[in-house]
């Protein structure tokens, strides 16, 4: 909801184009995120991540980022081409790139050191 609540604060109010105000939205999401993962999802397992919350920042940004392209792809052509608003737009760019990000996240960003178990 973050996400999508932006896009619509930022071509509604702000009238950026949507392709920017999707990547901003993206951008700030991709941040909003990191946070809540390192304090709730994965927070028992910080002990066993091999890279400090930093290290951890650049890498979940870096595959978040490769799904920001996707994501700002589809919102801009249901919005473009199906005339969907913005925000419907984005809503589906969001369901659509959730399970790759979330997959892709657990399997590069959180990587484990061998010497401890989960």
């Amino acid at each position: 909801m973050v996400q999508v609540s932006l896009v619509a604060v930022l071509t509604r109010v702000a009238q950026l184009d949507v392709v920017l105000a999707t990547a901003v939205a993206v951008e700030a999401t991709i941040l909003h995120n990191f946070a809540w993962h390192e304090r709730w999802t994965w927070a028992d397992h910080s002990a066993a991540h091999e890279a400090g919350a930093p290290l951890r920042l650049v890498r979940f940004n870096l595959v978040a980022l490769g799904t920001l392209f996707l994501n700002v792809a589809i919102t801009a052509g249901l919005f473009h081409l199906w005339n969907l608003p913005a925000e419907l737009a984005n809503l589906v760019a969001v369901v659509a790139c959730s399970a790759l990000n979330y997959a892709a996240i657990d399997g590069v960003v959180l990587v484990r050191r061998p010497d401890v178990k989960a």
